[in-house]
């Protein structure tokens, strides 16, 4: 349980960045999963993507 609200507190600070820092983030903390960091990628590239889809108004888009 603590892994997936860590990973879900990852992922939603993930979301919230953009551009270089988006980059610079996931890096490190893909870094950190060591022979794991391929398939964290592939996470959070889809958790991201939903995030973004459910909260535009966090993203610049309209309610």
């Amino acid at each position: 349980m603590k892994h997936a609200v860590n990973h879900g507190m990852a992922f939603w600070n993930l979301a919230l960045c953009t551009g270089d820092r988006y980059e610079q983030l996931l890096t490190t903390m893909a870094n950190e999963m060591g022979d794991h960091a391929d398939k964290f990628r592939g996470l959070a590239a889809e958790m991201v993507e939903r995030h973004r889809a459910m909260f535009p108004e966090l993203h610049g888009g309209r309610t």
